[in-house]
C-alpha cells in the first residue's frame, strides 16, 4: 500500500492559543486532503524551488500518523503474530511516528544520526511530552505561555551552568583587572569571533570571507592603550563622553 505525502504549512504564532493554532492545523490538513491527487513534481515545478538530489525540496521533517485497521489473519495449523519492523534509515532530518495501539498511541522518532545525538532526540520526546500533558491540561492557554523545558533542564540551565561566580578584588576597576591578567597571561586567548573580510583572488571569486578570529590579552591591551593616547593627544580628559566609530570587527 502506498500513501501519498501531503506538504502541510502551518503557522505556531505564541499569541495563538493551543486550540485555535489545532482548528487551523485541522483545517488546512482537510484542505490538503481534498487535493492530494495534485501530483508533487507537477507542485514543485510550479513552486520554482532550487532541488537537491539528497533532499526533499519542500520539507525535511514529517509526520506519520498509522491508524490502518489490522484484521486478523487466520490459516489452519499456524499462528500468526505480529512483527514490529525497525527501520535503519531515515528517510527526512525526523519524522514522529505515531501508531495506534490498543486504547492509546505509540509513539516512534525516526531522526538522521548526522544531524542529531540520541541524547537530542530524548530531550525532544521530554520537550513533546510537556507540551501534550500541558494541552490536556489547558488546551485554552497561548502557545508562547507553554513549558516544554522540564524543571530539572531549567535548574541546569539557568543555575548551574550559570554559575560563573568568581570573586575579584572589589577596590579596582575593570580596566586594572584586565591589564592585570594581561600581565600575567600575555599570550592568552581574550577574544575569539567570526568576521568577515575581504576575499583574495584565491578564494574563487567570493566578496566576503567568513574567517575565525582571535586576541590575545598582551595585543587587546595594546590597542586599547593606543587608542587612549590618541584620545588624550587630541585633549580628552578623564570622564569625558567620547564616542568612538569604527567598522564591525573583532577589535570594535
Amino acid at each position: 500500500m502506498f500513501v501519498n505525502t501531503l506538504g502541510i504549512r502551518n503557522y505556531p504564532e505564541g499569541e495563538k492559543t493551543l486550540s485555535e493554532f489545532l482548528q487551523e492545523v485541522k483545517k488546512r490538513t482537510l484542505e490538503a486532503f481534498e487535493n492530494q491527487d495534485y501530483p508533487f513534481e507537477e507542485l514543485v515545478e510550479k513552486m520554482a524551488v532550487t532541488r537537491d538530489a539528497g533532499r526533499n525540496p519542500l520539507f525535511d521533517t514529517m509526520f506519520v500518523l498509522q491508524n490502518v485497521d489490522r484484521s486478523e489473519i487466520k490459516i489452519p495449523g499456524l499462528k500468526l503474530l505480529p512483527y514490529n519492523y525497525e527501520s535503519r534509515i531515515s528517510k527526512f532530518d525526523l519524522t514522529l511516528i505515531a501508531v495506534e495501539a490498543g486504547n492509546g498511541l505509540r509513539f516512534i522518532f525516526e531522526y538522521c544520526t548526522r544531524l542529531f545525538k540520541v541524547e537530542t532526540i530524548e530531550r525532544f520526546i521530554g520537550y513533546f511530552r510537556k507540551i501534550v500533558t500541558s494541552g490536556l491540561e489547558n488546551v485554552g492557554q497561548k502557545m508562547c505561555e507553554i513549558e516544554i523545558v522540564p524543571e530539572s533542564e531549567k535548574r541546569l540551565l539557568l543555575e548551574e551552568y550559570n554559575d560563573t561566580a568568581a570573586e575579584y578584588p572589589r577596590d579596582k576597576t575593570i580596566h586594572e583587572l584586565f591589564e592585570e591578567q594581561a600581565e600575567r597571561s600575555p599570550e592568552g586567548t581574550a577574544l575569539v569571533g567570526n568576521w568577515q573580510r575581504m576575499a583574495s583572488p584565491a578564494d574563487k571569486g567570493a566578496v566576503v570571507k567568513m574567517e575565525k578570529m582571535h586576541i590575545t590579552y598582551g595585543v587587546l591591551n595594546e590597542k586599547a592603550n593606543r587608542l587612549a593616547h590618541s584620545l588624550r593627544e587630541k585633549g580628552v580628559l578623564a570622564d569625558s563622553i567620547v564616542g568612538i566609530m569604527v567598522e564591525r570587527s573583532l577589535e570594535m
